[in-house]
């Protein structure tokens, strides 16, 4: 009996150390009242259970050990992106596609247990927070409860016998997928509004993830919709798992192939293509960017004394501090060599979150083993030298701002290192005679 209350104790006092009593109050009754719902709706589900038929039983154990089958095979590339990134985000997970059909197929308490069960498994690959981690699967079997009795309002398992409404509950099903997305997009994007100062704007992508992140999404669902239009047969589970694990696999090469692998950051390339993307919605959403571009002062003497090992730990901090000195929505890439870029969604401060860059560059103490005498040695007083360029117009593109930047760049250098030079404005890439030299701060 003491071991038994030890335990308890000891497992509350985990639960006091969860991030969640660190958020704000109106954070805290969402999540809590969102869980103590979907509690209340397994309750009554499970209390009006019935013995299912052997073919429900076929059914669930099928979606269960597909479902294993799917994270044990993807869980080496998911630590390979993890490693190469250095992000814990998730990405391109498609247990979803077991999700949907068990709403649908399986009774709503035997649905809730495989999710439960699926979401246990996942917890070791995920490393999300606790309190978040329950949120996410409290969110699941909600939008699966609000799927399977939507469903069952149709009749949609008797749509046999004619065409013509064989294809009406298809659509019906197509639909009702739609809307189990969507009510787990809006629940995650409602936790972010909440969790953010009200003062404080958030945008499209930050309430509702990447382009790519929704697409993800949306190919999980279709994936899903057909096997459950396959009544999650062996052979459709079979074929329909291996198809998510060529798409998980694929989706994690894509963004390890995006990040650069000493930093984590964005590559060259990837960086380009978001900018370009950014700066084209700028001018429909009334801001005005702004970009950066940081270049470490003498970095080719770190590399000389201390050789390439302390080199590449000293670019990995300046990529750390980089990612805690500007906002989500702005984009943090490595140009190459010493060389970073970031592209401010609002540049109005951009002295300031320079300024603040070069200080905390500044500020770094790197604790290394010394190459030649293996004693511990600090790496410390390293400058960096930043270029700001402001578009202006809805006409200067990111070629131009570039140009500015790395002009405003040369500036910084030419007068000493270790310093801040702009905001300048980019008026035009069509006239580059026209750019604004003139340092403003």
């Amino acid at each position: 009996m003491t071991k038994t209350r030890s335990a308890a104790s000891r497992h509350l006092a985990r639960i006091g150390t969860w991030t969640i009593w660190t958020q704000p109050g109106r954070v805290q009754v969402f999540v809590l009242l969102s869980e103590a719902l979907v509690v209340a709706l397994a309750i009554r589900d499970l209390w009006h259970a019935t013995i299912p038929s052997p073919q429900i039983w076929s059914q669930f154990t099928m979606l269960l050990v597909a479902s294993h089958i799917y994270q044990r095979l993807t869980r080496n590339q998911e630590e390979r992106r993890r490693a190469h990134t250095g992000s814990t985000r998730p990405h391109g997970d498609f247990t979803s596609i077991f999700f949907f059909p068990a709403a649908i197929l399986l009774p709503a308490w035997l649905a809730i247990i495989l999710i439960v069960t699926i979401r246990w498994a996942r917890f070791a690959i995920a490393r999300q927070p606790p309190f978040r981690f329950i949120m996410t699967t409290a969110s699941v079997i909600a939008a699966a409860t609000t799927a399977h009795y939507l469903v069952n309002c149709t009749h949609w398992h008797q749509a046999a016998g004619e065409t013509w409404q064989a294809e009406l509950h298809t659509l019906t099903l197509a639909l009702v997928g739609a809307g189990y997305v969507t009510q787990q997009v809006l629940v995650v994007a409602v936790l972010k509004r909440l969790s953010a100062p009200s003062e404080e704007p958030l945008t499209r992508l930050q309430l509702f993830g990447s382009r790519e992140y929704l697409t993800d999404l949306c190919t999980a669902m279709g994936l899903a919709v057909l096997l459950t239009m396959a009544d999650a047969s062996l052979l459709a589970t079979l074929a329909i798992t291996l198809l998510a694990i060529k798409i998980h696999i694929f989706v994690a090469d894509r963004e390890v192939g995006r990040r650069d692998g000493g930093t984590g950051l964005a590559t060259k390339a990837r960086w380009i293509e978001l900018a370009n993307r950014a700066l084209l919605d700028a001018p429909t959403q009334g801001r005005t960017p702004g970009l950066l571009i940081i270049d470490l002062d003498h970095f080719k003497k770190v590399n000389d004394t201390y050789h390439h090992l302390v080199g590449d730990m000293l670019l990995q901090e300046v990529a750390n501090q980089l990612a805690k000195s500007v906002r989500p929505e702005d984009l943090v890439g490595r140009f190459g060599g010493e060389e970073f870029v970031i592209l401010l969604h609002r540049g109005d401060n951009a002295y300031a979150i320079a300024e603040r860059i070069r200080k905390r560059i500044q500020n770094i103490d790197l604790v290394f083993t010394n190459p030649y005498g293996g004693e511990p040695a600090i790496l410390s007083n390293r400058t960096a030298s930043i270029g700001i360029a402001i578009m202006d117009t809805s006409d200067a593109t990111l070629s131009s701002l570039l140009k500015v930047a790395d002009a405003a760049l040369y500036r910084a250098k030419a007068d000493g290192r270790n310093r801040v030079v702009g905001p300048w404005s980019a008026i035009s890439s069509d006239s580059p005679e026209k750019l604004d030299r003139s340092p403003t701060k």
